[in-house]
């Protein structure tokens, strides 16, 4: 094996971690507040500039992201149902089933598979 193939190889292994998916996500807050998005610089990430989001209160927000895609969901804690939508295409849907009574959604689980409608990884 050439010096070449071994200096690709140590270079595939090395960036593993280039193509794990990020998360993250914010608690919902009793009320409305504005919280700073920080991007990766590395280009490592699909959002590649800082924000800041504003949260309604009662509302909670998770994420998931790569170097080519994110899934975002959202849901309330006074409400029925969880939200999603990634920037694979489609829209932003209902992610699992409604909720009865006075249970509150919990975050939806969020994926970043093209076979998962939405993000959503229900």
């Amino acid at each position: 094996m050439n010096k070449a193939k071994i200096a690709f190889l140590a270079l595939v292994c090395a960036s593993g971690s280039v193509f794990a998916d990020t998360t993250g996500s914010q608690e919902p807050a009793a009320a409305s507040a504005t919280y700073d998005f920080t991007a990766a610089t590395d280009g490592s990430e699909f959002v590649v500039s800082d924000f800041k989001y504003t949260l309604s209160s009662n509302v909670g927000l998770g994420y998931s992201q790569n170097e080519t895609a994110i899934a975002v969901g959202t849901y309330n804690t006074r409400g029925r149902n969880a939200f999603t939508g990634t920037s694979e295409g489609g829209s932003v849907a209902a992610c699992g089933d409604p909720t009865t009574g006075s249970t509150a959604p919990s975050a939806p689980t969020l994926s970043l598979d093209a076979d998962d409608a939405n993000g959503c990884g229900a």
